[in-house]
């Protein structure tokens, strides 16, 4: 967030930004849910933590925080993952 900026936090404006591509609008399986949630989470993370290094030369603090996101992102693939019945 910038001074003097109101960013637009409208789920139409987040999605318009997303790099993530959109679920098909049908109806899905539980465990398919569960799946497709947990390749986006691990998507995420990956995609975080191939830009730590750079980040972390340019300001350490948002490396830091950036290095907490990642671990709570991979807390939750863990946790979508046990729910599909895989072993960590």
């Amino acid at each position: 967030m910038t001074l003097g900026f109101v960013p637009d936090g409208q789920s139409s404006a987040v999605a318009a930004g997303s790099r993530v591509e959109p679920v098909a609008v049908r109806s899905l399986a539980d465990h398919a849910v569960v799946w497709e949630l947990g390749r986006r989470v691990a998507a995420v993370a990956e995609r975080i933590r191939a830009r730590l290094e750079s980040i972390g030369a340019a300001d350490l603090v948002t490396q830091d925080v950036l290095v907490r996101v990642v671990g709570a992102l991979e807390k939750q693939q863990w946790l979508l993952r046990m729910q599909l019945g895989e072993k960590a």
